[in-house]
């Protein structure tokens, strides 16, 4: 690995630990929203997300990945746990610590990660 990607991801692990004391969400467009009301109901140390047009949400322990049967469009992800998670959707992005993401479907969702132990999402 030469020390340029070194840097850049180094840089991009300080810029998500950042980014989660801020509550904020990493790559793409995702973003933390912070007016509204939220409709997920979600217990600390779960990721909760709201597929679209279902009745049901899908609680997801801390520390742990879910894959999704087919692409699924969310309307709401709560993350009550304290790692940040990688989301593999069109597009990618990933979700801090703390984060409540709502009001925008992200769409094509296929699998949610926890962020691995170097602190960057595979892109």
């Amino acid at each position: 690995m030469t020390s340029t990607i070194k840097h850049r991801i180094a840089a991009t692990g300080a810029l998500l630990a950042t980014m989660g004391t801020l509550g904020l969400s990493g790559a793409g467009t995702a973003s933390a929203d912070t007016a509204g009301t939220q409709s997920v109901s979600c217990t600390t140390g779960y990721l909760c997300v709201q597929p679209a047009g279902s009745p049901f949400q899908i609680d997801i322990p801390a520390g742990q990945a879910y894959t999704f049967p087919a692409p699924t469009n969310l309307t709401e992800i709560v993350n009550r746990t304290t790692s940040g998670y990688c989301v593999d959707a069109n597009p990618d992005f990933t979700i801090a610590p703390g984060a409540w993401l709502f009001g925008q479907t992200r769409t094509a969702v296929v699998k949610i990660t926890p962020v691995p132990a170097g602190g960057a999402c595979a892109v």
